[in-house]
């Protein structure tokens, strides 16, 4: 194997992955009224250690900055990446490239599982403009 822990944080992951590393040591993007609050000491806690123990070490890989959720999925499925934080498709990958793996909630620094990372995407479309017919259409081929 390659890379131990496939760490994204290229430009297409690195909110999603950092995210989970904050929470998992009892940080986040917000504090506690909700304001965004970066340089809290749970969040500088994992940072550090994420730099000192996994990227210094070579546990990462190569370049961290540079590994994109997608290039990561497809190292994972030719077996170079050990272990990596993934959306549930890459399951159904796994299981069509007969890879074998196992899944489980990502820790939480002093045991236990972390908080979940949710995702909401949207598509929008606006109503004025004159494009109504064409927005329709698009959105009933999606």
């Amino acid at each position: 194997m390659k890379t131990p822990y496939g760490l994204q944080f290229g430009p297409e992951a690195a909110d999603d992955e950092a995210l989970s590393w904050l929470l998992a040591a009892g940080g986040g993007y917000t504090g506690e009224l909700a304001e965004y609050d970066f340089a809290t000491s749970a969040n500088t806690e994992a940072l550090t250690w994420l730099r000192d123990e996994f990227v210094a070490e070579g546990l990462a890989g190569a370049d961290p900055a540079k590994l994109n959720r997608t290039d990561a999925y497809a190292q994972f499925l030719r077996g170079e990446i050990g272990m990596l934080i993934a959306h549930p498709l890459l399951m159904g990958a796994a299981d069509q490239a007969e890879v074998p793996y196992a899944h489980a909630a990502f820790p939480r620094k002093d045991g236990g599982a972390a908080p979940p990372l949710g995702l909401s995407d949207w598509l929008m479309a606006f109503r004025r403009g004159g494009h109504r017919k064409e927005c329709g259409a698009f959105l009933s081929f999606l």
